[in-house]
């Protein structure tokens, strides 16, 4: 499931995004209500393991989601949730990332 999966959508058709709209030839714009992503509390963690991954040099988040849920790249943004490092681009070579396990538990957590 994408991180949008059970996300609210608006309809926004503010005069603001009128040259955008009329760019796309479109008479509204639909956005997603922006998540309330909280970290997990204790009583959250109590279901939750993490793997350690020490990063370097050639990781990217979207190849630990790929390494430690099953192929699959596109939960990038769970590994870079729980570490509070939204881009590859905050975490230095010898950082601990953790990846919290087991996916399916997390993402009830996240209730996406």
């Amino acid at each position: 499931m994408r991180r949008n999966g059970r996300r609210r959508i608006i309809t926004n058709d503010h005069p603001m995004y009128a040259q955008m709209r009329d760019e796309r030839g479109r008479k509204f714009i639909n956005h997603y209500v922006a998540a309330n992503m909280r970290h997990p509390t204790a009583d959250d963690l109590v279901d939750i393991d993490t793997i350690h991954h020490i990063w370097q040099s050639g990781d990217r988040f979207s190849k630990l989601s790929a390494l430690y849920y099953g192929g699959n790249v596109k939960f990038w943004w769970v590994i870079a949730w729980f570490n509070q490092k939204p881009t590859d681009h905050d975490v230095a070579f010898g950082d601990i990332i953790e990846v919290p396990v087991p996916l399916d538990r997390v993402l009830d957590i996240l209730e996406v």
